[in-house]
């Protein structure tokens, strides 16, 4: 999950606990085409405009979660000195911070893996409160501009109306990249997640176990400007684009929550599971609205070719938890399935409800 992940942005009934209110779909847009459409059904709310009462402390039952440990980085810490303790030889043979392979777009740019050792430093050095600017460039806010001229017609055409409101609701600059210290003032306000820095790829258990406390590790480095529509590793653009609107949305946010808790409850083999599932729902996963197929997960909405081989070519699977929980993926290629949700209440109660009701432990 957070350990490999390519992003190819080039070609690339449940318990009812509660009613959500029902949100129009986008009437008049042009016909999904072969295989894209279905029934028209009703489809829930994804807007969220009411947060539970303070939200870092509380689960959706009101119940209160764990404190955040004295020093929660430690892990990371640890993930991190192993990997500098070992250093990277590049093109001119010197050592660096970051590893890059030498297929990397940016292997043999000196300027940009320099540009990347500054970056990963802030997330090595970061002990909370605002997060430190990272330095982009101008090249950098470029890929950017590009990459939203290109993904925002997908979305248009493939996102949930929910998620086009809740990217509205955060109001991210498509000219330049935003800084995460001035999405988590916004975050903090709507559901008190926040997006902390990190300097690479790190483990599942770590990944998952932090969004317990409401924070989401994330990259603050931006791919090679060389490739603007493809990264071989999650980039800050994968954040933001993927990631941050959806934690303005407190039900996500507590689907997120909900994970982190099992996760540090999970031995080897279920936290395997509680991996696969989070693969399939909050980064791969597609929904029903409104009688269309929408890409719902962080993976597709961030990535050009996703949306457009989900669009063609994906096989569309039936809901289920527990095959998703025992579904492996390949996080270098293409998903060539994804599991579609009947609708955004199903999707969110029938998660909600294995998370919560240990539907991920081993019998």
């Amino acid at each position: 999950m957070r350990a490999r992940r390519s992003q190819h942005l080039g070609s690339q009934g449940a318990k009812r606990r509660q009613r959500l209110p029902h949100l129009p779909g986008a009437r008049g847009r042009p016909d999904p085409g072969p295989g894209r459409h279905l029934p028209r059904r009703r489809s829930p709310d994804l807007r969220g405009r009411h947060p539970p009462p303070d939200p870092r402390r509380q689960d959706q039952d009101g119940r209160r979660l764990p404190e955040v440990p004295p020093d929660r980085r430690r892990d990371l810490d640890r993930e991190v000195k192993a990997r500098a303790d070992r250093g990277a030889a590049h093109a001119g043979g010197e050592s660096c911070l970051v590893h890059l392979d030498r297929d990397h777009p940016g292997f043999r740019d000196a300027g940009y893996r320099a540009r990347r050792d500054r970056i990963a430093r802030i997330a090595l050095d970061y002990r909370g409160g605002p997060v430190p600017e990272a330095p982009y460039t101008e090249e950098e806010h470029a890929v950017w501009r590009d990459v939203w001229k290109h993904l925002g017609p997908l979305h248009e055409r493939w996102a949930p109306r929910g998620y086009l409101i809740l990217n509205k609701r955060l109001g991210m600059s498509r000219e330049r990249i935003p800084q995460l210290d001035e999405v988590n003032r916004k975050l903090r306000t709507i559901t008190g997640f926040e997006m902390e820095p990190v300097a690479g790829l790190i483990e599942p258990r770590v990944f998952l176990s932090y969004l317990a406390d409401g924070v989401f590790l994330a990259t603050q480095y931006v791919r090679h400007h060389s490739t603007p529509l493809y990264t071989p590793e999650p980039d800050v653009i994968h954040e933001l684009v993927g990631h941050a609107a959806s934690f303005t949305h407190p039900m996500i946010a507590e689907l997120n929550r909900a994970f982190g808790r099992a996760a540090r409850e999970a031995d080897d083999a279920e936290l395997k599971a509680l991996e696969r599932a989070y693969w399939w729902t909050l980064e791969f996963g597609a929904l029903v609205e409104e009688g269309q197929v929408k890409a719902f997960g962080s993976g597709l909405l961030s990535s050009c070719g996703e949306i457009q081989r989900f669009a063609t070519e994906a096989e569309l699977l039936s809901f289920d938890i527990g095959r998703m929980a025992a579904t492996d993926y390949d996080p270098t290629n293409y998903q060539p399935h994804v599991f579609l949700a009947p609708s955004w209440e199903v999707l969110y109660h029938d998660l909600h409800s294995w998370l919560h009701d240990g539907g991920w432990r081993r019998a």
